[in-house]
């Protein structure tokens, strides 16, 4: 699952009830979004969910992405590093400051390397397939600081 989260969509927290019998996955997300600010929609076998005034740069396409036997945290660098990439997240305001893991007790999703290599795609869907190698349960992409300036991108 994939989550982009924009705190200016958040809104208040509030509790929500949900009652679903013989639902299949996609009823879940449905269900859980009627009457919020946020879709969603299937990709590559990933669930995003995403705010509907959300920043276009997950679709900036990427010419080619190629790392060969890395850990999460190199290629989230690494993708954060290519130049499409950077010219969207500069368009948009935005830098990237994302909260490496920490060694110790970490997850196995942190300590598993993967290669990945793909022509002509959108970081979505380079996050997509990381987290999928990874076998990870969600990505995200955020924003924050006073003037929602900074951008986090993590895999859990």
């Amino acid at each position: 699952m994939a989550w982009l989260v924009s705190p200016l969509a958040l809104g208040p927290r509030r509790l929500i009830k949900l009652q679903l019998e013989r639902a299949g996955v996609a009823q879940v997300p449905e269900k859980l979004l009627v009457s919020s600010d946020y879709h969603w929609r299937e990709a590559g076998g990933v669930i995003d969910i995403e705010p509907f005034q959300s920043a276009d740069v997950m679709d900036t396409m990427v010419e080619q992405f190629h790392i060969t036997h890395a850990l999460q945290d190199d290629a989230l660098d690494q993708l954060a590093r290519t130049p499409e990439f950077r010219a969207a997240l500069a368009g948009a305001g935005l830098r990237i400051r994302t909260i490496h893991s920490i060694a110790g007790q970490m997850p196995d999703v942190y300590l598993k390397r993967f290669s990945l290599s793909v022509r002509h795609t959108t970081v979505r869907d380079i996050l997509n397939k990381m987290l999928l190698a990874l076998r990870g349960d969600y990505w995200y992409f955020q924003r924050y600081g006073d003037h929602l300036q900074y951008a986090t991108l993590y895999i859990a």
